[in-house]
This record gives structure tokens, C-alpha cells and sequence, in this order.
């Protein structure tokens, strides 16, 4: 899981390189690295992040970090997989929570009280199709 990496800048300076894959059936589904002063530091990082991965969901939640909820809309969208799959309607909806506020909040620290909030922004602003029927492919 672990690789650490002795570098040596141009001005002679080494530096110790940690970084952490994780794979899962073949693929790597999590990487992160980061350089330390200390081959110490290092290795005592990726050990912390190895533990800290072990946890069940870490991974996911790790992976989601900093990325909105119109960042994963746009990756759904841009998937060549989805693109032949989805209909008008549902390609529709989701460029229209694209262009909401609730677009803009980590998917991290996304919690239902967002997502009630923006159904009755919805509501209160009375679009051409109901918020009900826009719900309808969620439950797939």
C-alpha cells in the first residue's frame, strides 16, 4: 500500500516521497502522496493514512473530499457509459440542480437539510413540471 521514495532536488536537498495506493480487483481506486523532509515523516504519514483507511466508507469519503455536488453532476454527464443511457428529462433536471445553490456544497458535508432546502426553493419558484415528477428517477 505504502511506497516511500528517497528525491534529491537539483540543489542537492533530499526530500522523502510517501505515497499510498489502494486497489481493489485490479484497479487503484485511491492514491495519494505527499513529500516530507524526513524519510521518519514519511513513513509515519502513510502509516496513519493506511489505518485510517481501513475504516469501512473511509475510502469514499476520502475520494469525495472537496468535490461539489455540480462537480459530480458534470462527471455524470461527461461518463460516455451514461451519456447513451439517460433520457432528456433527467439530463434536463440534473443541469437545472447544476445552476442551484445546492450545487455548490461539498458532497462531503451534503445532508438532507440541503436537499429539503432545495426542493422548497424549487417549489416557492413554481417551474414549468412539478419537483415530484422531476423525483421520479432518483429512486432508480
Amino acid at each position: 500500500m505504502a511506497t516511500i521514495t528517497k528525491r534529491q532536488s537539483s540543489s542537492g536537498e533530499v526530500s522523502w516521497r510517501a505515497q499510498v495506493r489502494v486497489k481493489k480487483e485490479g484497479r487503484i481506486v485511491y492514491s495519494k502522496a505527499k513529500t516530507f523532509p524526513t524519510q521518519k515523516l514519511a513513513k509515519d504519514w502513510a502509516a496513519r493514512l493506511e489505518m485510517q483507511l481501513q475504516e469501512p466508507g473511509e475510502i469514499d469519503r476520502q475520494r469525495v473530499r472537496g468535490v461539489t455536488l455540480g462537480d459530480l453532476i458534470d462527471r455524470y454527464l461527461k461518463n460516455p457509459e451514461v451519456d447513451s443511457r439517460i433520457g432528456r428529462t433527467k439530463r434536463y433536471t440534473l443541469q437545472l440542480v447544476q445552476n442551484r445553490a445546492v450545487a455548490d456544497k461539498l458532497v462531503s458535508g451534503l445532508v438532507a437539510a440541503d436537499i429539503i432546502e432545495h426542493g422548497k426553493e424549487r417549489k416557492a419558484k413554481r417551474e414549468r413540471q412539478t419537483a415530484p415528477g422531476r423525483r421520479r428517477w432518483r429512486r432508480t
